[in-house]
């Protein structure tokens, strides 16, 4: 006899039997999950590299710390549980601490993106500071993040400062730039000044060695000049002491003598005007001119003397007749006339010249004309210049000092005029000189 039960006698579980057993599985499955969770955060919580803090969302004590912020502040755990953030560094002070407790309870989040703490060995410290309130268990509590930022905070800073030190190189490049291109172009400047220079210096020392030359033959020329007149009064001085001279002979030799010794008087002269004008001690007069009266024995004078030479002497005054008078040093202007008929009877050898003046607007025109040798249009700007002469051939001066031109110059230029010449070769030449009005 079978004693088993049957399947008749079986319980069969009704729906609430099932829904309940359901159930408590689910909420064994959950506890578990929730344990499992929890585990998880624990661990996360335990081994963060950011400092965390939970507090109670009522008072503000802490309620739990994780080993790194334990190692941040330097304070055992058991130091910090109970504590305000300010009693552990996190806030300078209290009242500042309980100001970011209240906002944070009022906002629900505060954030602090550099806040320094002050370790228990007074060492300072930069670090990020995050608070948050949410909800555990269907309490509120706060959850602070405090992360190190000094490694950061020194990288920024590190390259704040190299970010300005390259601004500053740069700054300072511009400014070297600037000032390379100020002396680069100050150079080219001085390189251009010198390159002038240089060219001067050519051309001074090309005119220096000409006018060594020039003085060289001037002092020749000089000598030759002044051995004429002193042989001439030397020697016929000599004869002069001889008997049985009859007057005539005596005549001439007198004659002789004071020619040669009128000559020998106007090289001297000549060369203490030069080495005046030289000097700058050169000086004029003022003094009111009767310029018909000075033309008319300048002509008396030189009438004879081209004469001698078979040569016609012209004067060609404008107004003979009136009273012409001029404030101006009449030696000068004399001295000045002198020269240029001298110098007009030296290159003429036949024909005339002629002399005279003109009344222009401001200034009075002086002019002595020849048809002599005529002077080139190159060698027009070299007859003021200090002893030059003029060559009647490559090789050879032409007789004269060479410094009654030059001389002229000066002195017209003296007088606050100027002087020219219009001159082509074998037609003659014309000087014209003008003298201002002064009065």
């Amino acid at each position: 006899m079978n004693n088993s039960p049957s399947k008749a006698n079986k319980k069969i579980p009704n729906e609430k039997e099932i829904k309940g057993s359901f159930i408590k599985n689910e909420n064994v499955k959950l506890n578990e999950n929730l344990k499992e969770s929890e585990i998880r955060y624990r661990r996360l919580f335990e081994t963060a590299k950011d400092g965390i803090l939970i507090l109670d969302f009522e008072t503000g004590s802490i309620l739990d710390a994780n080993p790194f912020i334990v190692k941040t502040i330097d304070l055992p755990l058991e130091e910090i549980l109970g504590k305000k953030l300010w009693e552990i560094g996190l806030f300078s002070n209290k009242e500042e601490s309980e100001r970011a407790f209240i906002e944070l309870k009022t906002m629900g989040y505060i954030r602090f993106e550099d806040m320094p703490i002050q370790r228990r060995d007074g060492k300072i410290i930069e670090v990020e500071f995050i608070s948050n309130v949410y909800l555990e268990s269907k309490t509120k509590v706060i959850q602070c993040n405090v992360r190190d930022i000094t490694e950061r905070i020194k990288t920024e800073t590190a390259l704040k400062i190299s970010e300005q030190n390259l601004k500053n190189q740069n700054t300072e490049y511009a400014n070297l730039n600037k000032e390379y291109s100020r002396l680069n172009e100050e150079l080219s400047k001085n390189i251009s000044r010198i390159q002038h220079i240089n060219n001067d210096l050519i051309i001074s020392k090309e005119k220096a060695v000409e006018s060594d030359k020039l003085k060289s033959a001037f002092l020749a020329n000089m000598s030759h000049e002044i051995r004429t007149p002193m042989n001439a009064i030397s020697g016929f001085s000599e004869l002069l002491l001889q008997t049985g001279l009859t007057d005539g002979d005596i005549s001439r030799y007198v004659h002789i003598i004071n020619a040669s010794s009128q000559h020998l008087l106007s090289i001297i002269s000549d060369i203490m005007d030069i080495s005046k004008i030289e000097a700058g001690q050169f000086s004029v007069e003022s003094e009111s001119v009767d310029i018909n009266k000075l033309m008319g024995e300048l002509f008396d004078t030189y009438e004879k003397i081209v004469d001698l030479k078979k040569l016609r002497l012209i004067y060609s005054p404008e107004k003979p007749n009136n009273l012409i008078q001029l404030t101006t040093d009449g030696n000068r202007i004399k001295q000045i006339i002198c020269n240029l008929l001298n110098n007009a009877i030296k290159f003429t050898n036949k024909g005339e010249i002629n002399f005279g003046y003109r009344l222009k607007e401001n200034s009075m025109e002086f002019f002595v004309k020849d048809n002599g040798i005529g002077i080139a249009l190159e060698d027009q700007s070299l007859i003021f210049t200090r002893f030059s002469q003029i060559a009647s051939s490559k090789k050879q001066l032409n007789s004269g000092n060479g410094l009654g031109l030059s001389i002229s110059k000066a002195l017209v230029e003296k007088l606050g005029g100027t002087i020219a010449v219009h001159s082509k070769p074998g037609t003659g030449s014309s000087f014209i000189f003008t003298i201002p009005f002064l009065n």
